[in-house]
């Protein structure tokens, strides 16, 4: 599994904003909740910052290929809650076998107390093939 050097993107200042998080729960079905706290899944919103595109869209260039998302993990310390902001620091790798690259995040509240970890896969998949199999 050859890796390349790691790329370290952040921190950034992210926040549970109030109308984003009940836009996320409406769009995965998620029913509201009283207590505050942020679905699990949520931080994937963060994941697409322009920041973040700009850094996969840079380790693509000159390649015909696509990420396709394979998976992802949240590893929780505490909740994230609704109206907080907290600091993300993100270090991007690429394997070779399979080729992939793999986002980690670190999310911690700003007094640096860890909050999650966020691991998530993209396989890089040559363009003909994605297209190949979109056109079956």
């Amino acid at each position: 599994m050859a890796c390349s050097a790691p790329v370290r993107l952040g921190p950034f200042r992210v926040a549970v904003e109030q109308e984003r998080e009940a836009a996320f729960r409406r769009e995965i079905g998620f029913a509201s909740r009283d207590d505050g706290v942020a679905p699990a899944s949520f931080p994937a919103v963060w994941l697409c910052s322009p920041e973040i595109h700009a850094i996969i869209s840079r380790e693509l260039e000159g390649e015909d290929a696509i990420p396709i998302h394979e998976s992802q993990s949240f590893s929780y310390v505490g909740p994230l809650m609704v109206g907080e902001s907290y600091e993300m620091s993100v270090v991007l790798r690429r394997e070779q076998t399979p080729r992939r690259l793999i986002v980690d995040a670190m999310v911690a509240t700003l007094a640096g107390e860890p909050r999650l970890q966020i691991e998530t896969m993209l396989r890089i998949v040559p363009r003909s093939a994605v297209e190949k199999e979109v056109a079956e």
